[in-house]
């Protein structure tokens, strides 16, 4: 490739930098309490079309945000489609661009107006509110919900979501099989079934009928016997129903001779005919043995009179009752004890007198708890009590809510906590109540801060003292850092070049194979290879040190072709001739540069230009940045 020359000195080097259209600058975080967002750096005070800046923003946004940058009026944020955007996130990097009116939003393209119920489940979608993840079911192959039917059609009615055209939905009855179905018909893609399995045959069906049995055609022979009628005249006699079909309207008539009430007993009913013969007994309840029946007249009687206790055993002894002669003595067992003092009583053929002490009402007491209190032998009227007296029993000496022994607490204790100041699923008593802990217990909980001045929540509740938070800054790394500048422990290492990636300086003239001092360098080109640079240089910047009759000056030449530049200063001596300082033959590599580089012209004395000479390193002073 043909070498190009640039011409680049300091002045145009600061408007390169300033060029916010060509190089898109990052103004670091936004500022500012509403939607429109201060930013202050780069410092600018005019917007030209095609300007951008990158940014951080601070706070999500609540409506349609807007950007004031540096000294320049604040102006909205559209999308590319001219709509406000409206969902900047705290913490998210935006890049704008002025279109000459509005920012314009780079790189977010997003909008739409679905819903996370219009998104299928665990799906992600980015519409005018954001990321939106799905909620839609697929639902899962099974029954419809409900069906209607209209006519011929059955319409399921599916589970809300999405179906793929593979799961299905159904609707089930029990009762749609073949056999349900008449044979030669379908339902559905179901072929009928029933009647099939017809026994009839020609005597089943009824004379001069057609019928269809197991898809055979068959005419009926059986017999039309119309309505046939019969009358039974004795009782048991019977009528036999001529073999065929009956139309329902024939009767048999019983006709039952000599059967009038007259004939049948009073109060009853023989087929059909209430009896009135009562005849002429005169018996009443009393007069029949327990539970035997007898009629009187048209009165079915049951006896009353229970003869069940008379026996031997019941009757005084030597006494006849009823033809029964008496056993009974006397079983009487009591004595003097067991009657009231001063009461008599016979037992047996003997007359007692009690001697049972008449305790009448007595009254004690218990005072302590399992106490007892023992019962005087004899009589109590029952009017007597004993009373359960417990020592110091009140209720300031029993805990609140609980009654002992009738008597309701009223103690609360002195205790405060509540279920937030004890830990889950253990408890504890506060007054009279148990409680039972809420307070989470997190254990070792760890948790990270990524951002500067980001903050850490150290959640609710109980920590065991083994967590830790721990600052794990993004990109706080060496290469990210300005050199020699130490960031939370981290020693930078980064020295931004032209491309704002790699940089390695190293010394011109030591490279130089050949070269010796200033007066042998006039004119002659020597070769320089530069190598051990840990990456591969795309851009490098050579600088020559010059004196001359007003002082030291520096010549920089910017390299990836052969280019030089000189100062006006040179021309403050007409007399000298000007000097030259040349690279060429600039080609990178995977661990540096080679090229030639030459100073000529000027002179070797005061008064003109001449390299400037180290006398420590014994050659001129130059040196190479190399960037990539």
């Amino acid at each position: 490739m043909a070498d190009k020359t640039y011409v680049l000195d300091r002045v145009d080097f600061l408007k390169h930098l300033d060029d916010f259209i060509s190089q898109i600058p990052y103004g670091g975080s936004s500022m500012g309490t509403t939607d429109t967002y201060l930013l202050e750096g780069p410092a600018i005070t005019e917007l030209r079309e095609g300007m951008g800046v990158s940014f951080k923003v601070h706070r999500n946004s609540t409506g349609a945000a807007k950007l004031k940058w540096g000294n320049t009026p604040e102006k909205n944020i559209l999308k590319d489609n001219g709509n406000a955007v409206t969902n900047l996130k705290n913490g998210g990097i935006y890049t704008v661009r002025y279109d000459g009116t509005n920012y314009r939003l780079l790189g977010d393209a997003a909008e739409g107006d679905a819903l996370a119920a219009d998104i299928l489940s665990g799906k992600i979608a980015t519409t005018d509110v954001g990321v939106v993840t799905g909620t839609m079911p697929s639902p899962a192959s099974g029954n419809a919900l409900s069906y209607t039917r209209s006519e011929t059609s059955l319409r399921p009615i599916p589970s809300l979501g999405y179906w793929d055209g593979i799961r299905y939905t159904q609707i089930t009855d029990a009762n749609f099989v073949a056999a349900n179905i008449v044979s030669g018909k379908s339902i559905f893609g179901l072929a009928g079934t029933s009647g099939s399995d017809g026994t009839a045959v020609a005597a089943d069906i009824l004379a001069t009928k057609i019928a269809y049995v197991a898809g055979t055609k068959i005419t009926g022979t059986m017999v039309n016997q119309g309505a046939v009628t019969n009358t039974l005249a004795t009782n048991s006699a019977a009528y036999t129903i001529p073999a065929g079909y009956h139309s329902g309207t024939g009767k048999v008539t019983a006709t039952i001779t000599n059967l009038t009430a007259a004939n049948v007993k009073s109060g009853t009913t023989v087929g059909g005919v209430l009896g009135t013969y009562a005849g002429d007994a005169t018996a009443a309840a009393a007069d029949l043995l327990l539970n035997k029946t007898a009629y009187v007249g048209a009165n079915k009687i049951t006896g009353t009179k229970d003869l069940t206790n008379l026996t031997a055993a019941n009757i005084k002894n030597t006494i006849v009752v009823g033809g029964i002669t008496g056993t009974f003595a006397n079983d009487a067992t009591a004595v003097a004890g067991d009657i009231l003092a001063t009461k008599t009583a016979y037992s047996g053929a003997n007359k007692l007198t009690g001697s049972m002490t008449n305790r009448g009402a007595v009254a004690g007491s218990i005072t302590t708890n399992a106490g007892t209190y023992t019962v005087a032998a004899g009589y109590h009227d029952g009017t007597g009590k004993v009373t359960a007296s417990i020592t110091n029993l009140t209720a300031a000496n029993v805990k609140s809510g609980t009654t002992v022994g009738g008597v309701l607490g009223t103690y609360a204790g002195d205790a405060t906590a509540v279920a937030a100041d004890i830990l889950t699923s253990k408890t504890a008593y506060v007054g009279a109540n148990k409680v039972t802990g809420n307070m989470t217990n997190r254990g070792a909980v760890n948790g990270s801060i990524t951002t500067n001045a980001g903050t850490y929540t150290v959640a609710v509740g109980y920590h065991d003292g083994g967590g830790k938070v721990t600052a794990n800054i993004t990109n706080l790394i060496a290469a990210n850092i300005k050199s020699g500048v130490t960031v939370g422990g981290v020693a930078g290492t980064y020295s931004p070049g032209l491309s704002g990636h790699k940089f390695a300086a190293v010394d011109l003239w030591s490279h130089a194979l050949g070269y010796g001092s200033y007066s042998t360098v006039q004119g002659t080109w020597y070769d320089v290879v530069i190598t051990g640079i840990a990456f591969q240089p795309t851009q490098m910047i050579a600088v020559f040190y010059i004196a001359g009759p007003s002082g030291p000056y520096v010549i920089y030449l910017l390299a990836d072709g052969c280019i030089w530049n000189r100062s006006s200063a040179w021309h403050d001596n007409s007399n000298s001739p000007p000097v030259r300082c040349d690279i060429r033959n600039v080609v990178f590599n995977a661990s540096g540069v080679t090229f030639q580089g030459m100073i000529s012209g000027g002179f070797a004395y005061i008064g003109g230009f001449e390299a400037i000479w180290d006398s420590a390193l014994k050659r001129n002073i130059g040196s190479v940045s190399l960037y990539g």
